[in-house]
């Protein structure tokens, strides 16, 4: 886990590194651009977050293939030559000159900016993944205790999946159990090369993870509402019928994210439930409640957090409590018109912010309160100072823990149902975890640093993993890339219907091919297709779109096979004519197996009758 969180940290900040390397090219500040060596319209930067996105993730992979700046430079101008002229396309001369021009002039754009990345994470002191375990590795191999002391523990180890395993990895794997790997089976459906000298190789010709099949319950419903109640209503049967311990039961979907339907409605029916693996954590309403009463108690005229603190549950207050909050304090007569520069929006919302933390410091507006909200109002003033005074000398964690007892958050989530308290006190504690990690790495940037690391974190939605442990009395919810490593007597695979699971395929702006060098997606010329000939060719070449979906049929299968004795399956909205995009769910009922049995005509008629 340590080194899952570790490796995604350091993923996030060789992002915002690159995103501060490549801000000058999207604002055409090179002095390239004003020599006019390069044409501002470049393949892709019509969209300039998907440029970088895929700019970042095309250099990521050249690095970790230990792909110099200038060996891709090298390789696009060998790759372009070995396609233009060479391959027989429906295009004109010149259209095809055109792009072949543009495709190496990006390429030297990429280049550049492959060179400035590793020049600014070089400077800040960073680490990349790769770079992360190449530290690590080094570490073992100056001392050999600690390996030794990891085979005490840990003796065998099982390596599923492992022919997607990097050279790092295996590395890794070498310095932890010796160069003949003792006590490691690698499993994969492939061959794995540079690995060890196999004692003994077992080649599988089918599927043996349980003696029978599950029995497999296929539900199509109208809605993801409708969808979530069914999986919620069946998990309460298994549980109180048939006995089945509600750690035997999970739901995985694609993303985590598909699991959120199910998750309120098994809180609305008091079902305890958990996520496994990695999951986002600042866009969960409790955790950011919690972050908003340290914000307005560090800075009061930060009217976000302001107005989110005058929300949370111990406080309350209604919508009319908080329009006279923001409104103005009783005085002198206001002006009958208004200056014609205060009318601009970002002025008024500035003033309305400031009249926002007066009332709420001094107090100004306090007689046209409720009872009931003015007493809210005075309690949290008077504890704004002490928890402002407490940032200034407790660490992170133990500050937001006690602004989360003293601000009545705990005592509110006692009096929520035991599945939702049960929860949210998890998400406090992954929350905690997290300011105990950020206080760890940047021990100067106290709560401030803290609060903007939590927005930078929300709007990225990033997932992170955790080490809380496994509770065998909860459901659990995970992802599907997560389901590695478990299994369940009962397992529902929601969302199993295209663009959910699988997800769209959508291509990026460019591939990289040692053979035919870079690849650019969009095709800037006049009059002709949307993406680049080379583009069009290489990925009917490839299958790219059919290996993508492969790969995603090939998860859901694994993810099925997590289920030991029951499956359901179940999907929601109609569905599509599967002509590009698989629908997972069809598939399973066109095939009218043994064991299989389809519930949803059965399920929509009761429910119909009861609406009757």
């Amino acid at each position: 886990w340590r080194l899952a969180g570790s490796s995604a940290l350091a993923h996030l900040e060789a992002r915002r590194i690159f995103e501060r390397c490549i801000e000058p090219l999207f604002a055409l500040a090179w002095p390239e651009f004003e020599r006019g060596e390069i044409d501002v319209q470049q393949p892709g930067l019509g969209w300039p977050e998907r440029f970088r996105d895929d700019a970042f993730a095309l250099i990521l992979k050249l690095h970790e293939a230990n792909i110099t700046p200038q060996a891709f430079l090298e390789g696009a101008r060998r790759g372009a030559a070995s396609f233009y002229g060479r391959v027989a396309v429906e295009l004109d001369a010149a259209t095809l000159a055109a792009q072949h021009g543009r495709e190496l002039e990006l390429a030297g754009v990429l280049a550049r900016l492959y060179q400035a990345f590793l020049n600014a994470v070089s400077a800040a002191g960073a680490q990349t993944a790769p770079a992360l375990y190449a530290a690590l590795a080094g570490r073992l191999a100056e001392d050999p205790a600690l390996a030794q002391r990891h085979r005490c523990a840990y003796p065998l180890c099982v390596v599923d999946d492992a022919h997607a395993c990097r050279e790092r990895e295996l590395t890794l794997l070498r310095l932890l159990y010796g160069e003949a790997m003792c006590g490691v089976t690698l499993a994969g459906v492939a061959a794995i090369e540079n690995a060890a000298e196999a004692a003994l190789t077992v080649h599988l010709a089918g599927a043996h993870r349980t003696p029978s099949r599950p029995t497999t319950t296929l539900y199509r419903a109208a809605d993801a509402g409708d969808e979530a109640r069914f999986v919620a209503d069946e998990i309460a049967r298994l549980a109180h019928e048939r006995g089945i311990p509600l750690g035997e039961i999970a739901v995985a979907a694609r993303e985590i994210r598909g699991t959120a339907a199910v998750a309120s409605a098994l809180a609305a029916r008091d079902i305890p439930f958990q996520y496994l693996g990695s999951t986002s954590l600042f866009d969960d309403a409790i955790v950011l409640d919690v972050l908003s009463l340290a914000g307005a108690a560090w800075n009061p005229r930060d009217a976000v957090r302001m107005l989110r603190t005058l929300q949370v549950p111990p406080i309350a207050l209604s919508d009319a409590s908080l329009y006279r909050l923001c409104g103005p304090p009783p005085g002198p007569q206001a002006a009958l018109f208004e200056e014609l520069e205060r009318g601009e929006r970002g002025a008024r919302r500035t003033e309305r912010g400031a009249r926002l933390a007066r009332n709420v410091l001094e107090g100004l507006v306090d007689e046209q309160l409720s009872e009931g909200a003015r007493t809210r109002v005075q309690t949290l003033r008077a504890a704004l100072p002490r928890w402002r005074t407490w940032a200034e000398e407790l660490d992170l964690d133990v500050l937001l823990a006690r602004i989360a007892d003293d601000s009545g958050m705990l005592a509110w989530i006692d009096r929520c149902p035991k599945a939702l308290a049960r929860h949210h006190r998890r998400q406090l504690t992954r929350l905690l975890a997290q300011a105990r990690n950020f206080a760890r790495t940047q021990p100067q940037a106290g709560i401030e640093g803290f609060l903007e690391e939590a927005n930078d974190l929300a709007v990225r939605d990033l997932e992170l993993p955790h080490d809380l442990p496994l509770e065998l009395d909860a459901v659990a919810l995970l992802a599907a890339e997560e389901m590695y490593g478990h299994e369940f007597e009962a397992l529902f695979a929601v969302g199993a219907h295209a663009r959910a699971f699988p997800r769209y395929y959508s291509p990026p702006s460019f591939y990289y091919s040692l053979r035919y060098g870079l690849i650019a997606r969009e095709n800037l010329e006049d009059g002709g297709e949307a993406q680049t000939a080379k583009f069009s060719w290489y990925s009917a070449k490839q299958r790219v779109a059919e290996k993508y979906y492969e790969r995603e049929r090939s998860l859901f299968a694994a993810v099925l096979a997590r289920a030991r004795s029951l499956l359901f399956v179940t999907a929601y909205g109609r569905a599509t004519r599967a002509l590009r995009n698989p629908e997972f769910l069809e598939e399973l009922r066109a095939m009218h197996e043994d064991g299989v049995r389809d519930v949803t005509q059965r399920v929509q008629s009761t429910t119909a009758r009861t609406l009757k």
